[in-house]
């Protein structure tokens, strides 16, 4: 649906799981229905950090050097759950879970911060930290630690839902929470529910050397050197095989329809769900490293200090210039900006549109960056 030139879009996300999203520009958030009608539309005093809503769509979380919740059932002054979190400017990502926590993630673990700020729980894993993989609608979070384990806790309470007893290799966790996946170096994907209680093993007969998993948790993705299998998530069930790649599968998305995948050799390649090429293209050169897909746009971002630009309307393709190596990219949905983190130790800001590149920062042993 076309909304008018009255407001520019900045970030779009979906708001809950009532068909609502949540647009913004600058210091307003509107949320609309599946129709792109206004359900609520908020000014905020200054540029936020980080925003979200609780499953229902009905509340909406705003973080910047406070944590606001706003209830859109009754619009009114907003209820201050926190004020400066002790520790926001050393986090390296934060994640604004259900109702009112906040999860700092640090280079060494996780923080979870309640009520007005109290700390509900640090999860210290040390150096060994290699992963965090987060259902933000159910609020569970799975922690994996190279070949020692793989923990699920639950962020309303802290407490540790399961510990899985396998050693990861890789992981996943539908965005619902009704499924976690965890890739092991036999070959196998064990596929347990939420709980952390084992649905069944699936043999792939490969390596396993990544997973990804839909948001509802109905399909599976597990890539190896030179093929992906699909499989189905409430049975293991194989339903395809992508196969035509020269090397690892490098990074998949999932879609309504099909999904997007990028390899090693180059090529992004858009499959039908079953398992039917559709189209394919080059990227910037070298291997797939960074894939982000949006309604109207993918981009990819290779090792070559360019990031490609694909028109999906006008099958046509851009590259964009970045003169660096690029760790992580995000993408501002709607707003023709991609944020990434180059070379460790620079975030570069882009206009796709116009092709302009500047600099925001420069750190030292920089780990992550959200596009808001």
């Amino acid at each position: 649906h076309q909304r008018g030139a009255e407001f520019h879009t900045e970030m779009m996300q979906r708001c809950g799981n009532a068909g609502r999203s949540l647009w913004a520009d600058g210091t307003t958030l509107e949320v609309v229905d599946e129709q792109a009608a206004p359900v609520a539309r908020l000014t905020l005093p200054r540029r936020p950090l980080a925003v979200d809503c609780n499953p229902a769509g009905d509340e909406v979380l705003v973080l910047d050097h406070e944590l606001r919740r706003y209830r859109l059932t009754a619009p009114a002054s907003p209820t201050v759950l926190m004020v400066n979190p002790e520790g926001l400017d050393q986090a390296t990502d934060v994640m604004v879970a259900i109702d009112d926590l906040l999860v700092l993630e640090r280079p060494t673990g996780l923080e979870v911060l309640g009520r007005a700020g109290v700390r509900r729980q640090r999860i210290d894993l040390g150096r060994t930290f290699a992963r965090v993989d987060y259902a933000p609608l159910v609020g569970l979070i799975g922690i994996g630690r190279s070949g020692k384990g793989y923990r699920l806790f639950d962020l309303r309470t802290g407490a540790e839902v399961a510990d899985l007893e396998v050693a990861p290799i890789a992981s996943a966790i539908a965005r619902d929470g009704s499924r976690v996946v965890v890739g092991t170096r036999t070959g196998t994907i064990e596929v347990f529910d939420g709980r952390g209680r084992r649905e069944r093993t699936i043999e792939t007969g490969a390596d396993v050397f990544n997973l990804w998993i839909s948001d509802d948790g109905r399909r599976i993705v597990s890539a190896g050197e030179d093929a992906a299998l699909v499989y189905a998530g409430t049975t293991g069930m194989r339903l395809s095989r992508l196969a035509g790649f020269r090397g690892v599968v490098g990074p998949v998305r999932f879609e309504p329809g099909g999904l997007w995948s990028g390899g090693d050799d180059g090529m992004v390649r858009h499959w039908g769900d079953d398992g039917s090429q559709l189209g394919a293209f080059y990227g910037p050169g070298g291997e797939v490293g960074q894939l982000v897909v949006t309604p109207h746009r993918l981009l990819v971002a290779g090792r070559t200090g360019q990031t490609a630009v694909y028109d999906r309307a006008l099958d046509a393709i851009r590259l964009v210039e970045t003169a660096c190596l690029i760790d992580q990219l995000e993408y501002a949905a709607e707003a023709a900006r991609a944020v990434a983190i180059c070379d460790g130790d620079k975030v570069l800001v882009w206009d796709l549109a116009a092709g302009t590149t500047r600099v925001i920062g420069r750190s030292v042993d920089l780990d992550a960056a959200v596009a808001i």
